[in-house]
């Protein structure tokens, strides 16, 4: 609730339900355009041969990115938004269409959205690239990694709105499809299908989506708890291949201390199951130092096999990381992470080099990362 409501403010003035004074001529819609942008920057080492968060054993400085969003307000009822990334990382540069959508005020605390609309789940889903918006570099991978629990957008429909009272609450329903990157590499090699690099990164499809998310701001000043739920079925899947997911959050956000809490499940019916949960705290120990700590626990499973020994590893993540912060202002931070991964869910070798690895009993399920870099906000 907080980070959504910060977001809000930085990145998405609302424009008033009533239309202009009948003696003050609308402003033309050229003149309401709002133009915002994340960056980041960051250099990553891990301490073996396995991959994670595009840090390696040399040592790489290739991962940035940057997002441009923009917003116009047509009219005083209509509101357009559109946001496109770019990305370069050890696979080489991306560009991707995060949303697209325009908004339609049904009335002053209920709005329609229509196109490729910013994910209401969880506490991070619909601010995955602002980087300023949280304590650490990259986001709780329990969470929002490469799992298959959210993707960036839906595709479709929605109804958002918000409500007041002792308990003030935001919420969204909204159906359509969804897709998301899912790092296949375990899974295939588990079913006996290894992929090469080009193919470790999946996009999954799920059409029919139905989904919700409500957010509750408690009396006690800043604390807030929520939940999401969507269903839909996997494209290619074949009958019954259903798809549910969901998510529970709690925050508390004081003016010095955040702690943050979320658990994410997922069930494809016949496919696979996921379960992810992290805590994640920070404190600012002055206006521009911050420490940070995020603990989490992934465990996948997939339908008929129960891997043993090493490949066992190919199915856990457990991360535990602790950060260190200087904020130059509320726009450009410098970060320093130091992370303990188990598990090789995540953090493995190339696809390529996956199953020599394994078949020579050298897979190593603990993998030390540090990452280093910069996140800043127009």
């Amino acid at each position: 609730m907080i980070l959504a409501v910060a977001f809000s403010a930085a990145a998405a003035q609302q424009p008033s339900v009533e239309p202009p004074p009948a003696e003050t001529p609308a402003a033309s819609w050229r003149e309401e355009i709002v133009l915002h942008g994340f960056g980041s920057w960051a250099y990553g080492k891990s301490s073996n041969e396995n991959i994670y968060l595009q840090a390696d054993r040399d040592g790489n400085y290739r991962a940035a990115g940057f997002e441009l969003n923009l917003s116009a307000d047509i009219n005083p009822r209509l509101r357009v938004v559109t946001q496109v990334g770019w990305s370069e990382g050890l696979e080489g540069s991306e560009q991707d269409l995060d949303y697209v959508f325009a908004e339609w005020k049904l009335s002053s605390r209920t709005r329609l959205r229509l196109g490729k609309v910013k994910m209401p789940f969880g506490i991070y889903g619909e601010v995955p690239e602002v980087g300023t918006l949280r304590p650490l570099l990259a986001l709780p991978q329990v969470a929002y990694g490469p799992v298959g629990f959210l993707g960036n957008a839906y595709k479709g429909a929605g109804l958002a709105g918000s409500f007041e009272g002792r308990w003030k609450g935001q919420w969204d329903l909204y159906g359509g499809g969804t897709d998301l990157d899912e790092d296949v590499v375990a899974e295939a090699f588990l079913l006996g299908e290894p992929v090469g690099p080009e193919d470790a990164i999946e996009n999954e499809i799920t059409r029919d989506v139905l989904g919700g998310h409500l957010v509750l701001e408690t009396p006690l000043q800043g604390l807030s708890v929520g939940g999401s739920l969507l269903t839909g079925t996997e494209a290619g899947g074949g009958a019954g291949r259903r798809r549910v997911v969901y998510g529970l959050q709690a925050e508390y956000a004081g003016e010095a201390l955040t702690v943050r809490a979320e658990h994410m499940h997922e069930n494809v019916h016949h496919d696979l199951g996921a379960s992810g949960s992290y805590v994640e705290a920070s404190y600012r120990l002055t206006p521009h130092w911050q420490v940070a700590a995020e603990v989490g626990r992934l465990r996948t499973s997939f339908f008929g096999i129960h891997p043993t020994g090493q490949e066992a590893h190919l199915t856990e993540h457990d991360e535990v990381t602790v950060g260190l912060s200087y904020w130059f202002d509320f726009n450009l931070v410098l970060k320093v992470n130091v992370q303990r991964v188990r598990g090789n869910a995540y953090a493995h070798p190339d696809a390529a080099d996956l199953p020599a690895v394994i078949a020579a009993g050298a897979l190593r399920p603990n993998t030390n990362v540090l990452l280093a870099g910069a996140q800043f906000t127009f």
